[in-house]
């Protein structure tokens, strides 16, 4: 075997390893819903924003994660990557992050930063659906800064390849210079799925 037919063979081989661990990445990585479940906001969430950068921190309790009945195959949150999607944001907790109860019907996460998801806390109802407390820091709010608020803002849970979605509103209810956040309620202004 001649030198070149030698390093031909190598980067041939290179090559191949190289299809082998893009494939494998390919298949951890997430799939987007096809159908959308909704996220209910049943009660205000609550934070600051800073108006120089626009950076936010928030958190809420007790919304109601609902997946898609005709789709949903279920969900495991302590063994499937689980993302926040805030406008075209995405927040994300490693597959296997996630602590699960004994009684395997409660999910908790935990974790300190200046940026990304601080708690998110999964509670699966009688009903199938789930009960989600989360709080986020260094969210990219800008928008509330240089526009008028309220803002609509797509807004989704994902575990797997079930979601909960909806527009979710954020506002400013006190004028400047008060960095008080809130998040009243759902809106229909935004309702496009932006992530992929």
């Amino acid at each position: 075997m001649s030198k070149l037919d030698r390093v031909m063979s190598r980067i041939v081989a290179g090559l191949g390893l190289a299809i082998v661990v893009l494939a494998a990445q390919m298949a951890d990585a997430q799939i987007p819903p096809t159908a959308h479940g909704d996220l209910i906001v049943s009660r205000a969430g609550r934070g600051r924003i800073d108006l120089n950068t626009g950076q936010a921190s928030f958190s809420f309790k007790n919304w109601e994660f609902r997946p898609d009945a005709a789709t949903s195959d279920g969900l495991d949150p302590a063994n499937e990557l689980v993302t926040v999607g805030i406008a075209e944001e995405r927040f994300l907790i490693p597959v296997g992050s996630m602590k699960a109860s004994k009684s395997g019907k409660r999910w908790i996460y935990r974790s300190k930063g200046s940026r990304g998801i601080e708690l998110l806390k999964l509670a699966a109802t009688p009903g199938g659906t789930y009960k989600v407390t989360l709080k986020l820091a260094g969210v990219d709010l800008s928008a509330l800064v240089i526009t008028d608020p309220p803002v609509c803002l797509s807004f989704a849970v994902i575990v797997g390849d079930d979601d909960g979605f909806t527009g979710v509103s954020f506002d400013r209810p006190k004028p400047f210079p008060s960095k008080k956040l809130t998040l009243p309620g759902f809106c229909t202004d935004n309702s496009e799925w932006p992530w992929l």
